[in-house]
């Protein structure tokens, strides 16, 4: 659980997380939560900068520099450590593996993620089948076709300093980087245009990023009013010097402040926002899908979260001021339909609380492929009242006038109920979690 959970002000300020209007922009703070396969601790930019000291300039970690300056020093004093430095970050950074917080991102729709970092972990975060979004990085102005396919099912990842997939492109030292300022100027424009269409969040960076400070100083004054709220999310633990730090931020960018960390900013929005990847933990073989309510005859509202255990639920919330009444919950893929010729059974898990009903039998689900619908009804008498219950169709039997279930590609599942079989004007609650094809 996260001990200092996000402030109320600071989501009313960034009311876009919910409906995927956010930008991420991810600095070498975001990285610090991952590890290796080892346990062994992903290296800080001063972590490296001292590293690069001692192996290429011969000197001790007592030499303070920043990463590119140390980088810039290093490559002066001979021309081949340019390849020695891209090959010992490279294989300091490959070894990492993304950490819970960076797993948590692909829970979530994003207009854009920007990073400063040169690691992977963001790619391999959404190497998981089911991140609501495909990825689709751009490293240089070469890539930017690819903007081309951005909508809510397709992200873009921009990397203006490099990655270690192309090592021989990182923006390794001073220089580096200002060069990029010129040969990518496109790519900036870009990010600096994420500014002007929804809000920016800012994790990892501290007050001596100054390039990026920069930045978002000269952004504020350009667009004044029509530059969309931002959040900087960076760990102070020292109270008095987060307060310092927040009222700073407030007054030279009329930013909202989080000094909690990168751990605990992703956790309290998996908490407090109700994220696009919660249906399909609860349904994963159509993932990504969404859960909501529809046929709004009277009250209708859905909740998705996630249990003590970690499971996710999803509970439907409805009353019906008529008969004509319809509510419920579907699970639609947008990706390929769902062949389910060599499943047996559908299996989930129903919670029905121990209300007055007019008629004991709920139309538990559909499954609906693009030109036809299997209905199935099923009895909840001995279930209202009893917590969470298995419940089990055999597909075997399961038809449509003519038409076998395991003959169609199916699309959508719905779980519904009507007024015409639900006691009006009272309050119904149903859960479901667990479902699954076997």
């Amino acid at each position: 659980m996260v001990e200092h959970p996000i402030r109320l002000d600071i989501l009313d300020d960034l009311e876009g997380i919910e409906r995927g209007r956010c930008t991420l922009f991810l600095g070498a703070g975001a990285s610090q939560t991952a590890h290796t396969s080892s346990g062994e601790k992903a290296p800080s930019g001063d972590d490296l900068s001292k590293l690069i000291v001692k192996n290429f300039l011969r000197d001790d970690d007592s030499w303070s520099l920043s990463l590119e300056n140390a980088s810039s020093l290093a490559i002066s004093a001979g021309q081949i450590n340019r390849v020695r430095i891209e090959d010992f970050v490279k294989d300091k950074l490959s070894r990492l593996e993304p950490s819970a917080a960076h797993k948590k991102i692909p829970w979530f729709i994003w207009r854009a993620i920007v990073t400063t970092n040169y690691d992977r972990l963001i790619e391999e975060a959404y190497e998981d089948p089911t991140a609501v979004q495909a990825l689709f990085p751009i490293l240089s102005e070469d890539d930017l076709p690819r903007l081309g396919r951005s909508d809510a099912d397709t992200l873009t990842l921009l990397k203006p300093h490099g990655c270690i997939s192309q090592p021989k492109e990182m923006c390794l030292s001073t220089e580096n980087i200002q060069r990029a300022r010129q040969d990518r100027r496109l790519l900036f424009s870009y990010i600096e245009m994420l500014h002007f269409e929804g809000p920016v969040i800012y994790i990892g960076y501290s007050l001596r990023d100054t390039h990026v400070l920069s930045m978002i100083y000269e952004l504020t004054q350009r667009l004044g009013v029509y530059r969309r709220p931002i959040l900087f999310v960076t760990h102070q633990d020292q109270p008095r010097r987060a307060d310092i730090e927040r009222r700073w931020f407030r007054d030279a960018f009329n930013s909202a402040y989080y000094e909690w960390g990168f751990e605990a900013f992703m956790e309290a929005l998996a908490q407090q926002i109700v994220p696009a990847i919660g249906p399909s933990k609860i349904f994963e073989q159509m993932a990504p899908c969404r859960a909501i309510p529809f046929g709004v005859s009277g009250k209708v509202s859905h909740e998705v979260r996630q249990n003590d255990e970690g499971d996710w639920e999803c509970w439907l919330t409805y009353s019906f001021e008529d008969d004509s009444g319809f509510a419920g919950i579907f699970f639609e893929t947008k990706r390929e339909a769902l062949d389910i010729q060599d499943f047996k059974r559908f299996k989930f898990q129903l919670n029905i609380p121990n209300n007055v009903r007019r008629d004991p039998h709920l139309e538990a689900f559909k499954l609906e492929g693009y030109n036809r619908t299997f209905p199935h009804f099923l009895s909840i008498e001995n279930l209202r009242g009893q917590g969470w219950q298995d419940c089990e169709v055999d597909l075997a039997n399961y038809t449509s006038g003519d038409l076998d279930v395991h003959q169609m590609l199916l699309r959508r599942v719905v779980i519904a109920d009507s007024g015409g079989r639900s006691a009006l004007h009272e309050e119904f609650k149903l859960g479901l979690r667990k479902i699954r094809f076997e």
